[in-house]
């Protein structure tokens, strides 16, 4: 039986799991001032999960993902998602893909 919704939560539950990797140094951190919230959704967007996927794996409403994902471009100063994971993957955090 398919329940809408929970495949993708049972699909990625290992990005989950792993979301927030301790690969974020102290500088990365103090030189973004990102949260563990944000992290979480910063490496997840570099997996390229889209907004409904995130959503369901970290239990926010897609408007809550929008929001922060617009307050990481904010303080990481980058006007897309696209640059936000290229800066990521040029400090040495993501790789690429």
């Amino acid at each position: 039986m398919k329940i809408l919704g929970c495949t993708a939560v049972l699909t990625l539950k290992p990005f989950l799991r792993n979301s927030c990797p301790a690969r974020f140094t102290s500088s990365f951190i103090l030189k973004f001032g990102l949260t563990y919230r944000q992290r979480q959704l910063v490496t997840l967007v570099g997996r390229s999960l889209t907004i409904k996927e995130i959503a369901a794996n970290l239990h926010l409403s897609q408007f809550t993902v929008k929001n922060h994902i617009h307050r990481i471009m904010k303080q990481m100063d980058v006007q897309s998602r696209y640059e936000t994971v290229d800066l990521i993957r040029a400090s040495g955090y993501l790789p690429d893909s």
